[in-house]
């Protein structure tokens, strides 16, 4: 195999290595997001590390996917031009619901993931623009792919 043809290998594995982390943090982020949605707003100790847990993994995921497979894009790594198109696309409003994100975390943080109706509304509407997320993301992905 060629030196090209060889690099060239090498950046698909780490970009279906990046995809698969941003996926098991995605699937492990629903897990959580589906536990945290009570309805029940008892601040209880139990809910309270479950939605803190929550917060986590939501940070952890979009980490995963700015600095995995976004940072490769706003690098200049990627060169397929479908591939740059459709991020192009998405990317506006991926780094909408990311602010969003880290704004409801940052709330959850600063009142000690408190399980209050407030908060148990913004985390309804965070699901569904992690849902819109998610979408726009395995467009990206199957660009990649």
């Amino acid at each position: 195999m060629t030196t090209s043809g060889t690099l060239e290998s090498e950046r698909r594995n780490q970009t279906r290595d990046i995809v698969n982390k941003l996926l098991a943090e995605r699937k492990q982020l629903l897990a959580l997001l589906f536990n945290s949605s009570s309805s029940n707003p008892v601040a209880s100790v139990i809910e309270r590390e479950r939605l803190r847990e929550f917060c986590q993994i939501l940070v952890d995921y979009i980490a995963a996917g700015h600095f995995g497979l976004y940072q490769r894009l706003s690098d200049g790594l990627e060169r397929r031009t479908a591939v740059l198109k459709v991020a192009e696309q998405v990317f506006p409003s991926i780094q909408a619901i990311t602010a969003n994100a880290v704004a409801f975390n940052d709330h959850c943080e600063a009142n000690n993931y408190q399980r209050t109706d407030e908060v148990m509304e913004n985390l309804s509407e965070l699901a569904e623009e992690l849902s819109t997320r998610f979408e726009l993301e395995d467009q990206v992905i199957e660009a990649m792919m």
